[in-house]
């Protein structure tokens, strides 16, 4: 592992090489990473407080009713099943099951569940119908409401695709992918998600691999779109919703071949090209800016 304490302008060498299998960031030099045990598969949940240099494995505790202050809410299992929603404290090296579990199969692609707007929200699919649904929780896990976008377009014969979260300070965004077709939602100021019109206008045969998109520090709501370059490699194209239609936009300074765009709980928004391997940063989601090689 390689670490950066100049918001990746050099990087240096982090502790003895581990077999990850998922890594998140939980906080400042606080990493959670999921590493392979090399026995059937299975796994364990691992903690470092100091960046990367050490770890140290994560003892069960009893079931709890909250992810308390000082702990973070995880998204984890021990193999291939669906996760379970810990409450994890990385100091101390606990984690703990929550009692009461979300109505939904959780999509497992990532450790550290959405915390936004005072809420915790977890992806996945509703277990009776497979529709895409998302769980939300305003009490720290103590209960969970579960929303199901049973408007969507119809899902692949392999069944749904994981919906994407986009997230700005103010305004977030569900997209969800159909075999043909995507669906926009944004979160409304009553804790309603609406479909927002003219999503289907941007191609969806090929899921853009850039998000598939992102918030502007504007609250713009921009989508990605994976096209062929004349280079042969696939790139993608952004299209934004500035006046409530999609249309194709230019991000300058951002090359095309970037995968995938992240924002920071601060805003900023930074990304990784993979065809001159460099990381992008942004601080407004319209003009970028190479930092450091990757």
């Amino acid at each position: 592992m390689r670490g950066s304490d100049d918001g990746g302008r050099t990087w240096t060498d982090r502790g003895e090489p581990i077999d990850v299998y998922e890594l998140s960031v939980a906080a400042a030099e606080t990493l959670l990473a999921s590493v392979n045990t090399g026995s059937g598969g299975t796994r364990l949940l691992t903690a470092s407080t100091d960046g990367g240099r050490t770890w140290r494995r994560l003892h069960e505790a009893l079931t709890v009713d909250a992810v308390p202050s000082g702990s973070v809410p995880v998204c984890w299992a021990r193999s291939g099943e669906p996760c379970t929603l810990w409450s994890v404290d990385p100091v101390a090296g606990r984690m703990a099951p929550l009692r009461d579990q979300p109505a939904l199969v959780p999509t497992h692609d990532e450790l550290l569940p959405v915390r936004w707007s005072g809420r915790i929200w977890v992806r996945g699919s509703d277990p009776v119908t497979g529709r895409p649904a998302v769980a939300a929780s305003a009490d720290a896990g103590r209960t969970w409401s579960v929303h199901v976008f049973a408007d969507a377009p119809p899902c692949p014969s392999e069944g749904c695709l994981p919906i994407y979260f986009a997230l700005g300070s103010q305004t977030a965004y569900v997209v969800t992918v159909g075999a043909s077709a995507r669906a926009v939602y944004r979160y409304t100021s009553d804790g309603r998600w609406e479909r927002v019109s003219g999503a289907e206008r941007v191609p969806a045969d090929r899921l853009g691999a850039g998000g598939p998109s992102f918030v502007a520090a504007d609250g713009t709501h921009v989508l990605c779109e994976t096209v062929t370059q004349p280079s042969g490699l696939d790139g993608d194209r952004f299209w934004a919703a500035r006046d409530g239609t999609y249309k194709p936009v230019e991000l300058r300074g951002l090359p095309a071949t970037v995968y995938p765009i992240k924002r920071t709980q601060d805003g900023w928004l930074y990304t990784h090209s993979y065809t001159d391997q460099r990381l992008y940063g942004s601080t407004d989601g319209w003009t970028w800016s190479a930092i450091a090689a990757g």
